[in-house]
């Protein structure tokens, strides 16, 4: 039972991370100067926000996403993850709201593995829209 609660809820994992934008919400983000690079912060995306931390600066790099906090460059998209040395890991949340329903469905949270983060698919849409 274990087992079968674990694997249902990797492919919930894998599906929520990469999941399309078709049911995303557009985010409107000020215009930069550089049109490559923009701060994008918990304000501008709300309940849909992935990370621990409260803002950062979103770039594209050719096909590359990344999002620097600190002075720290995280990968966004698999092709970033080739160019940048920190885990993205690090700052990306836990979906607490999926978590809870596994809980609520009879899993304890030690059986929730790997536990599910919060989709990145906002933070990827609008790191690629800076890459045109």
């Amino acid at each position: 039972m274990k087992t079968t609660f674990s694997l249902i809820a990797s492919l919930i994992l894998i599906l929520t991370g990469c999941s399309s934008s078709n049911d995303e919400t557009d985010v409107n983000l000020e215009p930069s100067t550089d049109k490559t690079m923009q701060e994008i912060s918990k304000d501008d995306f709300g309940e849909k926000w992935p990370f621990t931390v409260d803002k950062g600066i979103l770039k594209c790099d050719g096909a590359a996403v990344t999002f620097t906090v600190e002075g720290k460059e995280y990968p966004i998209n698999g092709v970033a993850s080739q160019k940048t040395v920190y885990k993205t890991e690090d700052i990306w949340a836990y979906d607490d709201k999926m978590i809870q329903g596994f809980i609520d469905a009879g899993m304890t949270e030690d059986e929730i593995e790997p536990k599910p983060r919060k989709s990145i698919a906002p933070i990827i849409d609008a790191g690629l829209k800076l890459c045109n």
